[in-house]
């Protein structure tokens, strides 16, 4: 019967009509309701779990990247990494391949030292005209904004009283076909004797061409040689 039970039960079912009630009434003021469960009637939330949508990465690149900034740099080499590192583009620069080749015109093999090693490459003139010889455009087509560094060493061949200085006359230049589109040539070397000559001269690219080429002249009397030796063309910038 209802006056034999608990008065603590009925205080409960009297708070939570009250409540109940009180519910009812704040909803049909605002037009809608929100149930909040507290935490310690359904457990408290797994730590491990992830929320529908949300990434479970770490943030991590690869490829040595940043945490948060994604993909590092890649290591693999561009079409011009050879080239930026200051490899030579000139083969058989040092001669020591056994032939003058690619050089085209006078040049044949010398029998005297180079100027680092056994071979050394030997121009002669066996007319009163002048010599020219060139690479035959073997350093490989130029990059537009590059800058290419040319050195080589030189002297002449047998020590003639005449021509104790022989001027030899060094270009670098980019071709189209015959045709050359930029040039730097250094005209102010003097070849002895007595000890090799160290010639250098650097070109900056500006324009679009198909080859890189290096060419020498010289007008010795007849007779009369010079040595080339340690030929290279380097990429700079």
């Amino acid at each position: 019967m209802l006056v034999n039970l608990d008065s603590r039960l009925l205080a409960s079912v009297l708070r939570l009509s009250l409540v109940a009630a009180y519910t009812t009434s704040a909803c049909a003021l605002v037009g809608a309701c929100s149930l909040t469960v507290p935490d310690d009637l359904v457990g408290n939330a797994d730590p491990q779990s992830t929320p529908a949508g949300a990434s479970t990465s770490d943030g991590g690149g690869t490829n040595g990247g940043e945490a948060g900034t994604g993909p590092g740099p890649s290591t693999e080499g561009g079409a011009d990494a050879f080239v930026a590192t200051g490899a030579n583009l000139e083969p058989n620069g040092d001669f020591e391949e056994g032939s003058c080749a690619p050089w085209s015109g006078k040049a044949t093999l010398s029998d005297a030292p180079g100027h680092a090693g056994l071979h050394a490459c030997k121009v002669c003139s066996d007319t009163f005209a002048a010599i020219a010889i060139d690479d035959q455009k073997s350093a490989g087509a130029p990059v537009v904004g590059a800058t290419y560094h040319l050195e080589l060493w030189a002297k002449q061949a047998t020590y003639n009283p005449a021509y104790n200085a022989l001027p030899l006359s060094t270009t670098l230049a980019t071709t189209d076909g015959p045709k050359t589109v930029e040039s730097k040539s250094d005209t102010s070397s003097s070849l002895t004797a007595n000890s090799w000559s160290k010639i250098t001269l650097s070109l900056d690219v500006t324009k679009p061409a198909e080859s890189l080429s290096v060419q020498l002249a010289a007008s010795p009397p007849f007779g009369f040689c010079f040595l080339f030796d340690d030929v290279s063309v380097t990429r700079t910038k």
